[in-house]
């Protein structure tokens, strides 16, 4: 979503990443690898939970499709990191559209460790929920 966050932006998003480690691992990588866009921790997994994002499994990480896409990382310069003791590798994520008075508009999740939503389904669901919230912007 990076190379997209000046549409989301334009939208009237506030664009958020949700770490689910400590805060003090979570601040340690932003130091190394700094990130244009604000992260909250849940190293409890509390929002994950409540927005009823699943687990994946080994063999969907393993998957040549998931493994293509560690390649492409690892090509680009961007190498996996060792995972942290406790850390949970199978929790899948997702996207979520939050209007202005905190209403979820639009929420993906993830079916496995390399799906996404295209990223025209994301913007659309931004300009949805701007122009039906309040105050006109979401995160």
């Amino acid at each position: 979503m990076e190379p997209h966050l000046p549409e989301l932006r334009a939208l009237g998003a506030d664009v958020w990443a949700i770490a689910l480690t400590p805060p003090r691992r979570a601040a340690a990588y932003l130091e190394r690898y700094p990130l244009p866009l604000s992260v909250a921790v849940d190293p409890e997994h509390k929002l994950y939970d409540a927005l009823g994002l699943g687990r994946t499994t080994w063999w969907s990480i393993l998957s040549p499709p998931s493994i293509g896409r560690y390649l492409a990382a690892i090509l680009r310069g961007t190498w996996p990191r060792k995972p942290v003791k406790g850390e949970d590798l199978l929790q899948l994520g997702g996207e979520v559209v939050v209007d202005a008075a905190g209403v979820i508009r639009w929420l993906y999740r993830s079916r496995t460790a390399t799906d996404r939503p295209r990223v025209s389904a994301v913007l659309k669901a931004v300009a949805q929920a701007a122009a039906t919230s309040p105050t006109g912007s979401n995160s």
